[in-house]
């Protein structure tokens, strides 16, 4: 029922927020369908206090700035109320029970170092642990208000993981056909490093001109987050941003792989992590304000 006022996840006008909040403080409402309502409102407002005001559109600045909105009464008055809210929105076979009887989800394991192009499986933790909002965001994968990411962005942010590396002369083998060397470069070198040494890179990994192409997308991201975040590099970022707009009056956009190319939908699955995650929080907040 939840879903009929927000039909993409999160209200998308002051219209579908207005019905939404109206459903939340509807005393006749289940408690369960309550809390998922004002859980969907504190999980947009969280998304929205972390986007900078001029990325923020009408119904969030409507969310974070009318008084009504910002102080929704929580329903959640008792930590079974989650308990209650998760036996009832989440089912089993997405579940497991730890050893002292409570319930958790199932493990999600970090993406295998040996599968870099994993995409599906990158977006996926992605989602629950780098996604917008949070402290530690993935930078460079673009992320819709209804939590679809884009394949263009996963595939840039996977390839530079994988040619990228944490210490200096590693080198990491993925599978029995594929080596890649990576490239370590100190904070204090990153000026120096040129874009003969970029293109050196990529030529002795024998990464495709298209993939390149195709992981402009991302780039492009990655500049737009850098722009509107305090950073160290800014002159190099904006010196970068010219020379692209120069590439681009020339020879237009980098064309995509069509095969992956679009947006990646939110499965089911990652609906009930996002629905646990949030659950697990809120409880939190009540064990410590209790």
């Amino acid at each position: 029922m939840v879903y009929k006022f927000a039909r993409r996840g999160f209200p998308c006008n002051p219209y579908e927020l207005e019905r939404l909040y109206k459903y939340c403080v509807n005393p006749h409402v289940p408690l369960r369908d309550h809390i998922a309502a004002f859980m969907l409102l504190i999980e947009m407002q969280s998304f929205a206090q972390h986007l900078d005001t001029s990325l923020q559109d009408r119904t969030m600045r409507l969310l974070l700035d009318d008084p009504a909105y910002r102080d929704i009464l929580n329903p959640i008055t008792r930590p079974e109320d989650m308990a209650f809210v998760e036996r009832l929105h989440i089912p089993a076979r997405y579940l497991r029970t730890k050893d002292d009887g409570t319930t958790a989800l199932r493990v999600m394991h970090a993406p295998d170092p040996k599968k870099p192009f994993d995409l599906e499986q990158l977006a996926q933790y992605a989602l629950i642990y780098g996604r917008p909002g949070l402290e530690n965001t993935w930078q460079g994968i673009a992320v819709d208000f209804a939590y679809r990411m884009h394949w263009r962005t996963l595939f840039g942010f996977a390839l530079c993981r994988a040619l990228c590396a944490n210490s200096a002369g590693k080198t990491t083998l993925y599978g029995a056909d594929i080596e890649i060397r990576q490239v370590h470069v100190p904070d204090d070198q990153v000026q120096n490093f040129s874009d003969d040494d970029a293109i050196c890179v990529l030529i002795h990994n024998r990464i495709p001109p298209d993939w390149v192409d195709h992981a402009y997308t991302y780039g492009v991201v990655y500049l737009e987050q850098q722009f509107h975040q305090p950073t160290m590099s800014l002159d190099i970022f904006r010196d970068v941003d010219d020379k692209r707009l120069q590439r681009l009056s020339v020879y237009g956009p980098p064309p995509a792989i069509p095969h992956w190319d679009g947006w990646r939908e939110i499965s089911e699955e990652d609906r009930y992590r996002l629905l646990f995650k949030r659950a697990d929080k809120v409880a939190a907040q009540i064990d410590t304000e209790g």
